[in-house]
């Protein structure tokens, strides 16, 4: 990494310290800078404050679940680009969609493959650097 490159910031969001510990330790082993958040409303919170470049998202949270947090972040502008992964238990079609509807870019169910969960932040991570190349030409 050049030094005018940053680590990108990746934001993990679920209520269950076991999941955010086991992502915390798998993602852990790349150059990211990690932050967690234990529910929805810290999540949003949190997000403003630290600028995540990609967002790992549970959806059952109590108060404010996934949904809720990402359609939130998608409608202010300054998150339209932040790719946000959904990660969770509910595997039904119908909740994939809802999630892809409100601007998620992806969705893996749990239990997750660890390879699987660092191959796909690692892509969504290249694509938005792509875009974020693109934009600044």
């Amino acid at each position: 990494m050049s030094q005018n490159e940053q680590a990108d910031k990746v934001l993990i969001v679920d209520d269950d310290p076991i999941n955010r510990q086991l992502l915390m330790g798998i993602l852990g082993k790349q150059n990211y800078v990690l932050s967690e958040a234990h529910n929805g409303v810290e999540a949003v919170s949190m997000a403003r404050e630290i600028k995540p470049d990609i967002i790992l998202l549970d959806i059952m949270m109590p108060g404010k679940d996934g949904f809720d947090v990402c359609k939130e972040l998608k409608q202010d502008e300054a998150f339209a680009a932040v790719p946000i992964v959904f990660l969770s238990t509910l595997a039904e079609v119908d909740q994939k969609m809802k999630a892809l509807k409100l601007g998620a870019v992806d969705y893996l169910t749990k239990p997750f493959n660890p390879e699987e969960v660092m191959v796909r932040v690692e892509n969504h991570l290249k694509m938005r650097r792509s875009h974020l190349k693109a934009l600044k030409r």
